[in-house]
């Protein structure tokens, strides 16, 4: 008779199982995050599996699985209590101060990202930051030089709260308020988050988005005179609205992207590049890199 164990292949049978129930909405939002915080059940069901299967292969096999199984149980039940993590809120209002010029960092893991322009009239940048995490959720750093340029770098969670489940990290609300008065630097670095930038009222300089799988929308500068922007996505959806009056320069490397550009606005130039008439002399300008990989992207 053959006494071979059937661990292995159970795991990958009960992985999928819970994976197919995740993709047709079954189990609660939290699951994953819940369950990556009984990570040490994994090592038990190994140890026990280890152990039993010097007795019987199929008794060590059946060990493993039903700790896994009770495992996966105990993080279904958490997540649906929502105990599995703590909800953590925080305002933020950082002076405006003496600053000429400003750059902001904002490195977002899952969730989403809401900035605009909205900042009261003394500060430079205020917000209120919400997460689920084990833990502190936030950092923030703020640096001033003498010529009046402020730097803000906020990030999310500390690295070591990664959760194996690609997108089902910590969770993160963000909405950011930036102040319209100085000219203005942004650099986003996201992974898989809803980014909603509505720009249309600041003076920006540059803007650099780095984001994985994320749906990205960016409303671009009105009257921020000549504006750098450069943007990398992967599976993502990218929307760009360039605002009435504002000229446009577009290269797009689009891998395995659909693109829609309005060609009313900004006909094509050569294959990647698509240019507003009178680029070079408009007094609003944006040139636009895009990168992007199996993607949508409309720029309007």
């Amino acid at each position: 008779m053959d006494q071979r164990g059937f661990g292995f292949g159970g795991a990958l049978i009960l992985v999928g199982i819970v994976a197919l129930l995740w993709n047709f909405d079954v189990l609660p939002d939290r699951f994953w995050p819940a369950a990556w915080s009984l990570w040490p059940v994994a090592l038990v069901a190994v140890g026990a599996g280890l152990a039993l299967s010097r007795v019987r292969a199929w008794l060590g096999s059946t060990a493993f699985l039903v700790v896994l199984v009770a495992g996966f149980g105990a993080a279904w039940g958490l997540a649906a209590t929502d105990q599995g993590s703590a909800l953590h809120r925080k305002t933020i209002a950082v002076n405006l101060g003496e600053a000429t010029e400003a750059r902001l960092e904002l490195h977002v893991g899952a969730g989403s990202l809401t900035l605009d322009a909205d900042a009261p009239r003394d500060l430079l940048l205020s917000g209120e930051l919400e997460s689920r995490t084990v833990g502190d959720a936030y950092s923030i750093s703020t640096s001033h030089n003498a010529g009046g340029r402020s730097v803000i770098r906020l990030r999310n969670a500390p690295d070591w709260e990664f959760s194996f489940w690609p997108g089902q990290g910590p969770s993160e609300d963000w909405t950011l308020h930036l102040t319209p008065d100085i000219p203005t630097e942004i650099r986003v670095e996201a992974g898989a988050a809803d980014i909603d930038l509505d720009l249309r009222d600041l003076s920006l300089r540059s803007l650099k988005i780095e984001a994985g799988a994320a749906d990205v929308n960016v409303t671009m500068p009105a009257a921020g005179g000549k504006t750098e922007a450069s943007i990398e996505v992967g599976a993502a959806s990218l929307r760009i609205t360039v605002p009435d009056g504002v000229a446009a320069r577009i290269e797009v490397d689009a891998g395995l992207s659909s693109v829609q550009i309005n060609e009313d606005r900004f006909p094509q130039a050569s294959d990647d590049v698509y240019i507003s008439p009178g680029f070079d002399r408009a007094a609003n300008r944006i040139d636009i890199s895009i990168d992007a990989g199996a993607s949508h992207v409309e720029i309007r």
